[in-house]
């Protein structure tokens, strides 16, 4: 693969949240812990459910960190993403989100251990 097409793959990734410019400090010991236990927490899901990031979970542009996305469809042992520049690289990507974008409805797949039911509570 030329330099420039890697170049341009991990400006890529940069821009959709992944890569080594996360500027925020280091986990503690404590925080990752609570972090796995968070990714363990199981909710069963089904579509026309509306769903929120765990906290401390969002890895993915959208849906919005602390904003609603509908369920649209759930496919238990779905596929896992294999490219090298995915934020979902070896994530079972079950849960299909919908959410509302430049006046469309666009579907992503993702990990239904990121997601929680959504609270309207969440927002006030």
């Amino acid at each position: 693969m030329s330099r420039d097409l890697l170049e341009a793959m991990m400006g890529m990734r940069a821009a959709m949240g992944g890569g080594d410019d996360d500027k925020s400090p280091p986990a503690t010991p404590e925080e990752l812990t609570e972090l796995g236990k968070r990714y363990l927490e199981k909710h069963e899901f089904k579509p026309g459910d509306l769903v929120t990031w765990k906290k401390g979970m969002c890895n993915c542009k959208y849906p919005k960190d602390g904003s609603a996305g509908v369920v649209m469809e759930v496919m238990p042992g779905n596929r896992r993403e294999d490219s090298e520049v995915s934020n979902h690289k070896n994530e079972p990507l079950e849960v299909r989100v919908g959410v509302f974008i430049e006046s469309c409805l666009q579907g992503f797949w993702l990990d239904g251990n990121r997601l929680e039911p959504y609270r309207e509570s969440e927002t006030a």
